[in-house]
């Protein structure tokens, strides 16, 4: 007894891209905001890249004193915490490509 299974006519084919994969911009959104304290924020990251380069960011804080950023860009602004703070993400591909977002603490 013969059985036939279903076979992709494409599964054997792969598309070649020439080209260095590279990071063109990052951008933060939103990159301004009023945050109370206590408050959080969820900021997104928009990586514009050529040739499939990884869109992964690292996020850091400017003042780890008035507050903390998650891995997925959530950021907290800590009791005691006043003015404004900057939350950067970096591309991981690329650390010369970065995007900023200035968040007035009220």
């Amino acid at each position: 007894v013969w059985k036939t299974f279903s076979v992709s006519p494409f599964a054997c084919n792969a598309i070649f891209i020439p080209g260095t994969p590279s990071v063109t911009s990052v951008t933060v959104s939103p990159a301004t905001a009023s945050v109370s304290v206590g408050q959080k924020i969820q900021l997104s990251a928009t990586v514009v890249t050529e040739h499939f380069a990884s869109q992964a960011v690292n996020w850091k804080v400017s003042d780890a004193t008035k507050a903390t950023v998650s891995m997925s860009g959530a950021v907290t602004i800590l009791t005691g915490a006043s003015g404004t703070v900057t939350v950067t993400a970096t591309s991981v591909y690329d650390a010369t490509k970065t995007g900023t977002a200035t968040l007035t603490i009220v």
